[in-house]
């Protein structure tokens, strides 16, 4: 599987394929924050979203109370 990746490109020397291993574990470090942080965000919106759906059931309720008082 490794010949098949490797194919036509030019061998690298062990440093510089270390070098590009720890640049691709920063890489991949990071787009996991991001991901994790955007799954923060959603959550954050959708506890949001539902908070602002209930306050607008109640205040829809208080008006109908208020319009049949």
């Amino acid at each position: 599987m490794q010949e098949t990746l490797t194919n036509g490109l030019p061998k690298l020397s062990k440093t510089k394929m270390a070098a590009y291993e720890r640049e691709l574990d920063a890489l991949l470090k990071r787009l996991r924050e991001s991901n994790l942080a955007a799954k923060q965000t959603y959550k954050e919106i959708d506890r949001l979203r539902k908070s602002n759906d209930r306050s607008f059931e109640r205040m829809k309720r208080a008006v109908e109370k208020l319009e049949s008082y």
